[in-house]
């Protein structure tokens, strides 16, 4: 009668929790930042004779780089690059940060500052080849009007204070800026040819991106909500991805394009659509895990106790940094996370309680069953609710399963001995 009581509980605060989900005291980003200036600044005039013929003759390119070494060069880097008679390459880059004081605590809430700068082509791009990153230039064959309003609306775009804006991940970054300028080139027909062709979510490319590290992919499918399994993804939303810009740009029949730099295919080579999952490898390191708990309780209860403490205190807290996220960042990205339900803080006090196990032993085991019902009604209400709950998050649910089984038996027999 108790346990029936408490999962009827249980229901009831969980169903009163879906609503919250998105809740945040944080602020959004505005996505239309970048569309914003574009409409402000961005002009196309007529030209004199002379700046006719500066013009043609001059070149705007779209630059490329594939991923670097660190985690935020994994993704690769747009930029765009203007060559006129007479003067050096100038790259306009929208992907500048410094790790100044403020870096950190900015990043922390989810205030990603980032700029726009300059520096010479030729100096850029060895400094990229000279880290092992692959470079590709391709022209785009505009008109002499066109390429005279890219390089005015650049170099209004780069002046202080208009050269920083509020970074996003998905819809505001070094590629998404290029994007849209190209769209302002194709008076808004490069943004309704890529709306049409369907596309792959944020969470099934960056499965492609992250998937060299299994544990980076885990921890950030873990983090992110279900706003990046996007069910309206299309070209044009995956062009967060520089080299999907590439790609839609050489495709695109209004651009044409010429290789200037470089081999285009090479940086395709980097992001061929070959999404790896973690939903086996997390269930496998889940399974160990259990199974050496399983056997550190019957043979050594301190060493089950000290890693039941470690485990469940990684787990506790990274539910909490979700929490926080969640609630009191801009991080919109972690807003509506299911993972929130059954990676709650709460395991804090499971990793506490569990130094003495043997002692906390009843009241361990009905937090457990609390688990293990909250964790199966969450999976019902995703195959009952797949329109609401639709989060790519079955590595999380599975890593999760073995643990909440295995503890539930342990504790079982250690209240079964105390009676």
């Amino acid at each position: 009668m108790k346990r029936t009581a408490l999962f009827l509980a249980l229901i009831v605060l969980l169903s009163a929790a879906l609503p919250l989900f998105g809740a945040s005291l944080g602020t959004p980003t505005d996505g239309s930042a970048s569309v914003s200036f574009l409409s402000e600044n961005y002009r196309e005039k007529e030209l004199s004779s002379d700046d006719m013929h500066f013009w043609e003759n001059s070149g705007i390119g779209l630059v490329t780089v594939g991923p670097g070494r660190r985690i935020y060069e994994w993704f690769g880097h747009s930029a765009v690059a203007v060559s006129c008679p007479g003067y050096d390459s100038i790259s306009f880059n929208y992907g500048y940060f410094s790790f100044d004081e403020k870096y950190f605590s900015n990043f922390a809430m989810g205030r990603l500052l980032y700029r726009l700068d300059t520096s010479y082509t030729n100096a850029e791009t060895w400094v990229y080849e000279s880290e092992n990153r692959v470079v590709s230039q391709v022209l785009l064959n505009l008109t002499p009007e066109k390429k005279k309003a890219v390089a005015d609306f650049l170099l209004t775009n780069a002046r202080p204070p208009a050269n920083t804006y509020l970074y996003h991940y998905y819809r505001d970054n070094c590629a998404t800026r290029v994007r849209d300028l190209l769209n302002f080139v194709s008076d808004g027909d490069f943004e309704t040819w890529a709306r049409s062709i369907k596309g792959h979510t944020f969470r099934e490319w960056n499965s492609v991106v992250f998937g060299v590290n299994p544990f980076v992919q885990w921890i950030m499918d873990f983090l992110q909500g279900r706003s990046i399994d996007n069910k309206d993804a299309s070209l044009w939303s995956e062009m967060y991805l520089p080299d999907r810009l590439l790609y839609a740009v050489e495709q695109y029949p209004g651009f044409e394009t010429s290789s200037s730099y470089g081999s285009a295919d090479e940086v395709h080579g980097f992001y061929e659509y070959r999404p790896k999952s973690v939903v086996l490898k997390a269930l496998a390191l889940s399974l160990v895990i259990s199974a050496v708990l399983l056997l550190c309780f019957r043979c050594a209860r301190g060493v089950f106790n000290a890693l039941s403490f470690l485990v469940f205190l990684v787990l506790g807290l990274l539910g909490a940094l979700l929490f926080f996220m969640m609630v009191f960042t801009t991080h919109d990205v972690t807003w509506g996370n299911e993972n929130i339900l059954i990676y709650s803080p709460l395991l804090l006090i499971i990793s506490l309680l569990s130094l003495n196990s043997r002692k906390h032993c009843r009241a361990l085991l009905k937090i457990w069953y609390s688990e293990g019902c909250v964790l199966a009604l969450l999976v019902l209400l995703k195959l009952v609710l797949p329109g609401i709950m639709y989060q790519q998050n079955a590595a999380q649910i599975l890593f999760l399963v073995p643990l909440v089984a295995v503890n539930i038996l342990v504790y079982r027999k250690s209240v079964l001995k105390k009676a």
